[in-house]
């Protein structure tokens, strides 16, 4: 990948976006905390008599705990990459990089750019009904101002 501010025949660099270890070392810490809380009230729980949707309840919260630190243990690998996971807006598509895999998509193959409101994501539909899903991980922008930067790029793109 190119830090020139040029893509070659991708076009000139319209914005980019990277993730920042300090954040992501600071959401693994606080899914941690909240994992360990949980664990430690599920136990409180266990220790005395319980009816069943109590008991239930219990086993969720040791469950959730689990993939509390099961997910702040893949942010804090992700926070000590040596390349930030970043992504471009070229004047003609958009270049997501993430650890060893990079996907370039030309803005000509999208149909249309939006956000998925249930799952707080963007989602790149393609002229082939394909879809491409993209986490708003990126310090300093929103969800919606991202989904604008790639809509504007998009639309100014030369047909082709």
């Amino acid at each position: 990948m190119s830090d020139r501010g040029d893509g070659g025949d991708r076009g000139p660099v319209v914005a980019r976006f990277e993730e920042s270890a300090s954040d992501l070392r600071a959401l693994s810490r606080v899914r941690t905390v909240a994992a360990l809380l949980a664990l430690l009230g599920a136990c409180a729980m266990l220790l005395g008599k319980l009816p069943l949707p109590l008991f239930l309840v219990a086993v969720l919260a040791i469950l959730l705990s689990a993939a509390w630190l099961a997910q702040a243990r893949r942010v804090r690998k992700r926070a000590a990459l040596p390349a930030p996971a970043a992504l471009v807006v070229y004047a003609e598509g958009m270049l997501l990089a993430e650890s060893e895999r990079e996907t370039f998509v030309p803005f000509r193959e999208v149909a249309r750019i939006e956000v998925d409101e249930e799952r707080l994501d963007i989602v790149l539909t393609r002229h082939d009904g394909s879809l491409l899903r993209v986490e708003p991980r990126y310090a300093g922008v929103d969800i919606h101002e991202l989904v604008r930067t790639l809509d504007e790029a998009r639309r100014s793109a030369r047909p082709g």
